[in-house]
């Protein structure tokens, strides 16, 4: 690749990487874990739930200090509970992407480096 291509490369992905860092650097809260709705069966002899019927309830599943919770959400929270989960969401998948795109920049840095360097002409000069 010439200079003036791995130039171009680098100054693509940066703006790549500004995107993400919007998305990091947002001032939405978050929530990690998931909000979704659970299906269950109570197990008392005469009810719906034995013919089928499940009783149905949302549930916020995290984990705290290593552990599996799963709790209730508050009547009438999950829009906001949902919004903060799905932020979070966005929140890891753009950090996991600045990662990746730190390492290109540093690629492209390294191979712009080489490409700039003038022992070749000195030695030819």
């Amino acid at each position: 690749m010439n200079l003036s291509r791995l130039r171009q490369e680098l100054s693509e992905v940066n703006r790549l990487y500004q995107a993400q860092l919007r998305v990091v650097m947002s001032h939405k809260g978050m929530m990690s874990g998931s909000v979704y709705l659970l299906r269950r069966k109570c197990g008392k002899e005469g009810c719906r739930c034995r013919r089928g019927e499940l009783h149905e309830s949302w549930v916020h599943q995290c984990r705290e200090n290593g552990v599996q919770r799963t709790r209730m959400v508050p009547k009438g929270m999950r829009p906001r509970w949902r919004a903060l989960t799905d932020e979070y969401r966005r929140f890891r998948l753009a950090r996991r992407e600045m990662t990746r795109l730190s390492a290109r920049m540093l690629e492209l840095a390294d191979l712009i480096g080489r490409a700039r360097d003038a022992r070749e002409d000195i030695v030819k000069g």
